[in-house]
């Protein structure tokens, strides 16, 4: 559990999985954003396909009550607890219904709408009494506040939120439920700021009024609907980017935690400090592989974290490193071999280097006794150990080390290969 309280060491190994990193955060974008765009798409295409039914315009003698609702899309809204994403998008949608009876939204509605709303009232009690939907008795009741605020109407059903008014008069309706639509969301808002949410449609209907009880209708005008569709291409682009957006939020979480995991619960060598040893020279890391110029700036960035500044891509400038410290500390008769058990093919290229600037074979290339079943050649007394971050295993390296000491040959350094 070591590893955990070095952040730079993690953040060096984050950029060392940066491939992961990006790969986790394309499938949950594509993924995030190419289920939103079919439900959405569906949606559209639905609406395009589905025929135009006739209008039912109501007249000034049918009581008919005219709808008028907004459709809401809320969400979804994550918030990051810990390292998990949490969707409020539904608990949301229900301080909506939460709501619709707020006294400050409610008599702010009565301040601007109520004796507009009492005229179109005893317009339709009357109606309602001259086809039979309420009882004579009923007809002289005066518009009171009860009545104005049973006219408006707020249905949740999962993340979608439906906001509605109805009157006698359809312009009337849809100016009322707009201003009441925007109270609410701005209150919403004041509970959840900056909450994610889209206008997915508007509709018109018209139902019939209820009837009381003991009265008998004498004509029954036949309800209808008609809805004006909001739902566009423009919108299901709008509601994909920003399904793009959260699908990157949650692709960054999820890959951090799985490279936190890895980090924490690997075997291997994964990080530069792991190759310091105590009284041991570690002489550098070298990149076998050689990348561009991104490639070349992480490298750079990982280096500058892990505090390495001897990083080389070049492996003339390692091996000058190494014979520099061979020559002060052994004679020129010493030979010296290059173990590896991981990293055979740049071990053995190291050795050809060092020989080549030596002007001699100095340096002889041995795997390493875990792997070879082979005996260590008695005539070397010194080794240089070079080890591979994210495919050398730590508990090797320690019998490795202990094999050496046991054969009474020391170990001169270790080179670092990534």
């Amino acid at each position: 559990m070591e590893n955990f309280y070095d952040l730079n060491d993690f953040i060096a190994y984050i950029m060392r999985k940066l491939k992961l990193v990006i790969l986790v955060i394309c499938i949950a974008t594509i993924g995030f954003a190419g289920i939103r765009f079919k439900d959405l798409y569906g949606t559209y295409k639905a609406q395009q396909n589905q025929p135009a039914q006739p209008t039912q315009e109501a007249t000034v003698s049918e009581p008919l009550k005219c709808w008028a609702e907004i459709s809401i899309n809320v969400g979804p809204n994550y918030e990051v607890v810990g390292e998990t994403g949490i969707d409020r998008g539904k608990e949301i949608a229900y301080a909506y219904n939460a709501l619709k009876n707020d006294e400050t939204i409610m008599e702010e509605m009565h301040a601007k709408y109520f004796e507009q709303a009492k005229v179109y009232g005893d317009e339709m009690r009357k109606q309602m009494s001259q086809y039979g939907y309420i009882l004579d008795k009923e007809k002289n009741y005066e518009y009171v506040e009860y009545d104005f605020r049973r006219q408006f109407n707020v249905t949740v059903n999962e993340n979608y939120v439906t906001i509605g008014f109805y009157s006698l008069n359809q312009d009337f309706s849809k100016e009322v439920v707009n201003d009441y639509e925007q109270m609410l969301t701005a209150r919403v808002g004041e509970q959840y700021p900056d909450f994610e949410y889209s206008k997915v449609s508007e509709a018109i209907r018209y139902d019939l009024p209820d009837i009381s009880a003991g009265a008998s209708p004498t004509r029954n005008a036949g309800a209808g609907s008609t809805s004006v569709s909001t739902m566009s291409m423009r919108t299901v682009i709008v509601q994909t980017i920003k399904g793009c957006v959260w699908g990157v939020v949650l692709g960054v979480v999820v890959s951090l935690v799985i490279v936190f995991l890895m980090y924490m619960m690997s075997r291997k060598i994964i990080v530069w400090r792991q190759l310091q040893f105590v009284d041991l020279r570690t002489y550098g890391l070298y990149y076998a592989k050689k990348g561009g110029v991104v490639s070349r700036l992480i490298r750079k960035a990982i280096a500058g974290l892990e505090g390495n500044k001897t990083a080389f891509s070049d492996m003339g400038t390692l091996a000058d490193i190494i014979l520099s410290d061979v020559h002060m500390k052994y004679s020129d008769d010493r030979k010296i071999a290059i173990c590896a058990n991981e990293g055979e093919k740049t071990a053995r290229a190291l050795s050809k280097c060092l020989n080549a600037r030596e002007g001699k074979e100095r340096f002889l290339f041995v795997p390493s006794p875990l792997i070879s079943g082979k005996d260590y050649p008695k005539e070397i007394g010194e080794v240089v150990l070079v080890e591979v971050i994210g495919r050398t295993i730590k508990s090797e390296i320690k019998q490795e080390m202990e094999t050496f000491y046991k054969y009474d040959v020391e170990i001169v350094g270790v080179v670092g290969v990534e």
